[in-house]
């Protein structure tokens, strides 16, 4: 399991590296300043590079989170396998609009390691 912090006042988390395992699951904080939201991520395979995942059908994968409970999301093997470090961000429903928090969010990512 990792950590990850959305700083108050922010709507991207800085980079969290998973070494040699690979996100598996999400729980979002209890609340988010949002009244409706959805958590995309970016992931880099250097650590430097970051763009936004997608999935099999080349749209952006993003999960949609209550407000007001924390609720664990799964998270696609195939779309998380490649990359090593993430980060997340807080969007509107719509995703179109990032929304900045009104205090430090602490997101939980539950790690795998994958072999093939």
């Amino acid at each position: 399991m990792q950590i990850v912090i959305i700083a108050n006042g922010e709507s991207l988390s800085s980079a969290v590296d998973l070494g040699a395992e690979r996100a598996a699951a999400i729980e979002p904080p209890a609340t988010l300043a949002a009244t409706s939201a959805r958590v995309i991520f970016y992931g880099s395979l250097d650590g430097s590079n970051y763009e936004i995942i997608e999935d099999e059908d080349s749209t952006r994968f993003a999960v949609t989170v209550g407000t007001t409970n924390a609720t664990v999301h799964p998270l696609p093997p195939t779309t998380f396998y490649p990359f090593r470090w993430i980060k997340i961000q807080v969007t509107t429903s719509d995703e179109d609009t990032a929304v900045a928090q009104d205090a430090a969010k602490t997101f939980l990512i539950g790690t795998a390691r994958f072999t093939g």
